[in-house]
C-alpha cells in the first residue's frame, strides 16, 4: 500500500516574473490530480489548471520549464499514476503556453508483481475502512493496493 499526503509543493521554479509551481489535490470525483499553478509575482494573481483522469490518482508532480525562450511558458510535469489496475507507473504531460494540456506520455512502469508480504503487510479491514472514512472528509493520498479482494475506495 502506498500513501500519499499532501504536505507542501513538492516542486516549483520562477522564469521572467513567474513563479510555476506544481503539486496534487483531489479532483470532483474523489481521485488525485495534478494542479498546476503559475503566480504573477508582480500582481500576486494566480492561474491553476487541474489534471487528471476518473479512476486514476496522479501523485508526485514535478514541473520544468519547456519553453523555447524565457516568454514561453509551457511546461513538462513528470508523476506518478495508479489505480487498481496498473502497476504505479511515471508519465509525462505538457502543458503549453496557453495552459492547455497535451495527453501524458507513459515514461516508466512499476514492477508487474507487488510482493505486499514483501513491502507491506496486507491490511485488514479497520485500515481500510479508516482510507474510507479519511476519503469522505477530503483530505488527499494516493494509494496502490495489490492482492486484495477489494481496494478501498
Amino acid at each position: 500500500m502506498l500513501f500519499m499526503i499532501l504536505a507542501g509543493t513538492p516542486g516549483g521554479f520562477y522564469l521572467n516574473g513567474i513563479v510555476h509551481f506544481v503539486f496534487h489535490s483531489v479532483r470532483a470525483d474523489g481521485y488525485c490530480g495534478i494542479n498546476y499553478n503559475r503566480l504573477t509575482v508582480s500582481s500576486l494573481l494566480n492561474s491553476s489548471s487541474l489534471f487528471g483522469l476518473n479512476s486514476s490518482d496522479y501523485c508526485y508532480p514535478s514541473v520544468s520549464s519547456y519553453g523555447a525562450d524565457e516568454n514561453d511558458q509551457s511546461v513538462m510535469i513528470g508523476f506518478m499514476k495508479s489505480n487498481s489496475t496498473i502497476s504505479p507507473s511515471i508519465r509525462v504531460v505538457n502543458c503549453d503556453n496557453d495552459m492547455k494540456w497535451s495527453g501524458s506520455t507513459h515514461a516508466s512502469t512499476g514492477p508487474k508483481e507487488y510482493k505486499q508480504s514483501v513491502i507491506h503487510p496486507a491490511p485488514d479491514q479497520q485500515k481500510i475502512d479508516s482510507l474510507k472514512a479519511i476519503r469522505g472528509k477530503g483530505k488527499t493520498f494516493c494509494y496502490v493496493c495489490r492482492n486484495q479482494g477489494t481496494l478501498p475506495r
